[in-house]
């Protein structure tokens, strides 16, 4: 399958959606986050963006990019390696 041709599945990268329910996000959300950031040092990617929404905090985003030494992704590197070093931006990482 071509991913760069109009009609295709994707336009020039993927993207990667999911969600979660939570109760008492207050008390969990600095092991959460944690726990997703061990999840992007095992992945591939540029840029990851959380949209948080509660009702007790309201509405928060977060942003992580990608930072790698030169001028090409690890990924690209003989064996591939993930991206592990970013620049982080958004809302409290505690509540």
């Amino acid at each position: 399958m071509d991913y760069g041709r109009p009609g295709s599945a994707f336009y020039r990268e993927q993207v990667l959606h999911f969600g979660a329910s939570f109760s008492h996000l207050s008390d969990s959300w600095p092991v959460w986050l944690a726990k997703f950031e061990a999840l992007l040092r095992r992945l591939y990617w540029y840029e990851a963006r959380l949209h948080l929404h509660t009702e007790l905090h309201g509405t928060h985003e977060y942003h992580w990019r990608a930072v790698w030494p030169g001028d090409s992704p690890p990924w690209y590197r003989s064996p591939p390696q993930p991206t592990t070093e970013w620049t982080f931006e958004g809302g409290p990482r505690e509540f």
